[in-house]
């Protein structure tokens, strides 16, 4: 990872599997997806990725295209990002810290 990317954690939500089996993990594998864990909760599969990338939409972008090019029937439904995730990525560009200590202090209040 160079000094550009960040790590980045969000889930694919799929459609178009209907069980987890080891032909569907090494699709996944093996068209990029290797960074992320393939679980099915309620029969619903749900891709969890930690994506080194140069934004959060690069990164989401780059796992739909390797879901997609996996050639296994799935399809992306929804991509879930945890509220940790949202806030880094808007208190990423404040480079200056009495800027990042006033923003955090106005938003306790």
């Amino acid at each position: 990872m160079n000094k550009n990317t960040k790590l980045y954690r969000f889930v694919l939500v799929l459609s178009g599997l209907s069980s987890l089996d080891e032909h569907i993990e090494d699709a996944l594998f093996e068209a990029g997806c290797d960074d992320a864990l393939l679980i099915f909760r309620d029969n619903v599969p749900d891709l969890e990725f930690d994506r080194a990338a140069i934004s959060l939409e690069k990164a989401i972008y780059a796992a739909i295209t390797d879901v997609e090019s996996a050639n296994i029937g799935a399809r992306v439904l929804r991509v879930e990002i945890t509220i940790r995730q949202r806030i880094d990525q808007h208190l990423a560009p404040i480079t200056d810290e009495q800027e990042l200590d006033n923003l955090l202090i106005s938003a306790i209040r």
